[in-house]
């Protein structure tokens, strides 16, 4: 796991459990016009249309968008970014168990789930 990452996604329960996440919630982020900052939960998906979990927060702070602006471009660096080539694709690290899951919730409706 690279640096950056693993600092972001690892925490005291992640310390406690002495095992580190593959994947971690995620927020989706945006800076308009170097001074609004968009942090939101929605993905564009039917799923999180239907869901009224999603959520957004609008900052307009050129002072909190020029740090946001920092942490992306952090994390858009080549070394911080998951990468797939031929012989690695970091979805070969998911258990057998988590790939049924995601399989079962292709053929099974939502609905029952």
């Amino acid at each position: 796991m690279h640096a950056v990452r693993k600092k972001l996604m690892t925490g005291e329960l992640h310390k406690q459990e002495n095992k580190f996440p593959i994947f971690g919630l995620h927020a989706k982020t945006m800076v308009i016009d170097d001074s609004i900052t968009v942090i939101g939960t929605f993905n564009l998906d039917p799923r999180s249309a239907n869901l009224n979990t999603e959520c957004i927060t609008i900052i307009q702070s050129k002072n909190v968008s020029q740090k946001v602006l920092i942490g992306i471009n952090e994390e858009f660096k080549p070394e911080n970014s998951w990468e797939i080539t031929n012989t690695f694709n970091p979805d070969s690290e998911v258990n057998k168990l988590k790939r049924i899951k995601t399989w079962t919730r292709k053929i099974i409706p939502k609905e029952i789930l």
